[in-house]
């Protein structure tokens, strides 16, 4: 981890800490849902934040096949653009 503010660096960084056990998604989630609402107001950068976000993000932390299938269509999406 970088530092607590901005504790990834890259998401491949984020997928292995995952991975590894090191942290889950709800935690990471729940560390970027408090960033939102603490910097929105001033930055109002932010147009629609997923309320359920945590309870997604709990899913996946039950379910590393799930969150294995969201990484690699991210992944995908990703490369797709990079490609537009």
């Amino acid at each position: 981890m970088s530092n607590a503010k901005h504790p990834y660096r890259s998401i491949a960084e984020f997928q292995e800490a995952i991975s590894s056990g090191k942290t889950t998604v709800k935690t990471v989630t729940e560390h970027y849902m408090e960033a939102i609402k603490d910097l929105d107001p001033d930055i109002n950068a932010f147009t629609f934040v997923n309320q359920k976000a945590l309870e997604d993000a709990a899913k996946l932390d039950v379910s590393p096949t799930a969150f294995k299938m969201v990484s690699l269509r991210n992944s995908a999406a990703s490369s797709a653009e990079c490609r537009a």
